[in-house]
């Protein structure tokens, strides 16, 4: 008997630490999601699977780029070092799983191998205590002096004895010796021959006889041993399959210490690594997902610092023209000083603002070259996109992409196959391996499970429903920064006319800033350039604010969305 494939349970320990070892989840970016629930992967597809050749890149100095967002995003995700090592961390789930299906196969391998070998000794200590029993049978007769078997009669000479008629004369079981001999047929035999002929044929079959016996006795003496060897061994296999129940029983969160047999941890390790191997690959265009948002955010954050900067700019030559023109008038003594001083504070508070709003958008560049994965010397420079107002995809088709591509969904649908295969094994058991206890726990675990479910398609649709009605303010937003704009400007040229022409009357402006005596002078003009710039920023605001909140719902929604330029 062969006990080799024992050899290979041992391995299962250091192949259970890898199986059940944390692996981070991400996905190819256009697997399906793999849930709905999908079946346990083959042993064939798994081994089709060759994994991941990761090429190795060259660092790239660029001196200047220009991009706009969507080439921003396809070159981050190009040189993106985390999907570099998403990719490796896929091979090795791979690798894990093609592990747990071969030590799957040991475990199977080695359990049948026991019960063939139990079967094989119980057969063989039937046919052992048969044997025995006939042998002792056969030497109690022949003790009695009976012939436990069908014998020809042979002379001193070894010539067989035969009858009148020529025929063979045979001992049947069952006859007496001594007494068939003093019987014979002609030629009768002499007393002194016939107790001779009974005494060989006593020693013949006695001799017969304790050559079986011999037989039998080796036979058990080997029995025995392979017993011994088949209780070892079933005693390491014990140990093993105890230490994958217990890193089971870790990973289910069980209570009841269930030991698994080998074909149910089997199932469960395969099931574990397969749905972690199949969330990974998903995930990984979730990943993608984030990285371009993140990409996307980044740029937008650089353009909305570049057109404050650009306002900051634009502030500062209004003040700078406009302290240039009251410095002359106050030379030439048609403006007071006090006029001159507010114009002055005015043009230093531009100066700073501008200065402060560089800073912004070095910082913000820097930012989006790190994420990028972008040389941060590079010289880059920002497309402004068309930003269009056109209608997102409808509330009903998010929900229905996130409820179900969700990584978070993904994640408990996994979980849930686990669960219902580990009640699904332990509520099949024969009754005579029957826990009842592990059964009750499965149950509420996978009941557990199915409410975790419940609970995460809530929340992502909770946050669906919020990034739609931020998207949906922020277009309607959208509609009136024109007219704002347009107004401000009108309100600005106003106040110049009515300070170059000395008129004062009261305005809502001034009213509001608690300057109504100020009507025609210098402070309402400078209050109708800031509240230009307000509006201006705020403007530039909202439409930033519209591509983040657009971004944003479609994340949520689980859909790749990179904005046209």
């Amino acid at each position: 008997m062969k006990f080799e494939v024992f050899r290979k349970i041992t391995l299962c320990g250091f192949i259970v630490v890898l199986i059940f070892s944390g692996i981070p989840i991400f996905a190819e970016s256009d697997v399906e999601a793999p849930y709905e629930l999908p079946t346990m992967t083959a042993d064939e597809e798994i081994r089709s699977h060759k994994g991941y050749d990761i090429p190795e890149k060259a660092e790239e100095k660029i001196a200047e780029l220009t991009v706009t967002s969507t080439e921003a995003v396809s070159y981050g995700l190009e040189h993106s070092k985390v999907l570099e090592t998403l990719d490796k961390k896929i091979s090795l789930a791979t690798i894990t799983l093609i592990m747990t299906s071969d030590n799957r196969t040991e475990i199977k391998e080695a359990q049948n191998t026991i019960d063939d070998a139990k079967e094989i000794i119980h057969e063989n200590n039937v046919k052992l205590a048969q044997a025995q029993s006939e042998l002792n049978q056969a030497q109690a007769a022949l003790d009695a002096g009976v012939t436990p078997v069908t014998l020809p009669l042979v002379d001193g000479n070894g010539t067989p004895l035969v009858d009148a008629q020529g025929n063979p004369i045979v001992l049947t079981p069952g006859s007496h010796i001594r007494t068939s001999l003093g019987t014979l047929p002609s030629p009768a035999l002499a007393p002194a021959m016939a107790d001779a002929l009974a005494a060989g044929i006593i020693t013949k079959i006695q001799s017969s006889l304790d050559t079986k016996q011999a037989q039998i006795d080796a036979n058990t003496t080997a029995l025995v041993s392979a017993s011994t060897t088949l209780d070892l061994k079933e005693k390491e296999f014990k140990s093993v399959l105890s230490n994958v129940s217990d890193s089971l029983g870790m990973k289910l969160q069980n209570s009841s210490n269930v030991q698994f047999t080998a074909d149910e941890a089997s199932d469960l390790m395969l099931t574990m690594a397969g749905v972690n191997l199949d969330v990974t690959r998903y995930a990984k265009r979730i990943y993608k997902n984030q990285i371009a948002m993140l990409i996307q955010k980044d740029y937008h954050d650089a353009l909305l610092a570049s057109k404050t900067l650009d306002l900051k700019k634009t502030a500062e030559e209004r003040g700078k023209t406009q302290y240039d023109l009251i410095e002359l008038s106050y030379q030439n003594g048609m403006k007071s000083k006090q006029d001159l001083l507010l114009s002055k504070m005015y043009y230093d508070s531009t100066r700073i603002a501008t200065r402060v709003a560089e800073a912004d958008y070095t910082n913000c560049l820097t930012t989006l070259k790190k994420d990028m994965n972008l040389n941060l010397d590079c010289a880059l420079t920002l497309v402004e996109p068309t930003v269009s107002l056109s209608n997102p995809i409808s509330l009903e088709e998010a929900l229905i992409s996130g409820t179900t591509n969700r990584i978070e969904i993904q994640k408990c649908l996994g979980q849930l196959q686990i669960m219902k295969l580990n009640y699904a094994l332990l509520e099949k058991r024969p009754a005579s391996i029957k826990d009842t206890n592990a059964e009750t726990e499965a149950h509420f675990q996978m009941e557990e499970a199915e409410l975790n479910l419940d609970i995460t398609k809530n929340t992502v649709a909770s946050e669906i429903r919020q990034s739609y009605e931020n998207l949906m303010s922020m277009q309607e937003a959208m509609l009136y920064t024109d007219e704002l704009v347009a107004e401000a400007k009108e309100v600005v040229e106003i106040s110049k006319l009515k300070y170059e022409q000395g008129f004062g009357a009261d305005n809502a402006l001034l009213q509001s800033l608690n300057l109504e005596a100020s009507s025609g002078t210098i402070i309402e003009l400078i209050a109708a350039e800031e509240k230009l710039s307000e509006i201006e920023e705020n403007v530039a605001k909202i439409r930033y604010n519209y591509i983040m909140a657009k971004i944003k719902y479609y994340n949520d929604a689980a859909l790749l969305n990179v904005l046209e330029d």
